[in-house]
């Protein structure tokens, strides 16, 4: 409490406190002794209390909506369906919409918890050359050893040319 009158933010008119226009507002301080500003809360995205929708100002203090809590109204209780076994929010690769995590490329899984591995099309070429050599190797018939030739030949031209591909195979682990 104070000991000045009205709080020195209003009059006092045959006993009772008359509360002046709060600066820069519309609105008048308030309360028995003109003691509460509802303009002085903390601020969350630029507004007090975050806004209507999170809550509202009351006396200094946010009274915040059902789903928002905090000294801002800031924390949305709604996501809590999104909160990864870590503690964070779509494992910090993505973002919670409507109790849902959307997750940012290459993360996927309900928190965004898995993440997809790009392999390029020469790497697949050169495990399936590799095991083409193999067999070939293992193959005692002598008429196909030209043939064999044009065969590398043709898997290298392959591989050469898949070196230019942008395209990726994604493949989860």
């Amino acid at each position: 409490g104070t000991t000045e009158i009205c709080s020195n933010q209003g009059k006092c008119v045959q006993g009772y406190c008359h509360c002046n226009k709060i600066p820069k507002t519309n609105q008048l301080y308030r309360g028995l002794y003109c003691e509460c500003d509802d303009t002085s809360c903390p601020t969350s995205n630029r507004k007090i209390c975050g806004g209507i929708s999170h809550g509202s100002c009351v006396c200094g203090k946010c009274s915040c909506q059902q789903q928002y809590s905090g000294e801002a109204c800031e924390a949305d209780q709604s996501n809590k369906k999104c909160l990864s076994p870590n503690g964070q929010l779509c494992n910090g690769h993505g973002n919670c919409i409507q109790n849902q995590c959307q997750c940012k490329s290459p993360y996927f899984g309900r928190f965004c918890d898995k993440k997809q591995v790009v392999r390029n099309h020469l790497n697949t070429h050169c495990i399936e050359s590799n095991k083409y050599y193999d067999d070939d190797d293992n193959d005692d018939d002598d008429d196909d050893d030209d043939d064999d030739d044009d065969d590398d030949d043709a898997v290298a031209a392959a591989a050469a040319a898949d070196d230019d591909d942008d395209d990726d195979d994604l493949f989860n682990i």
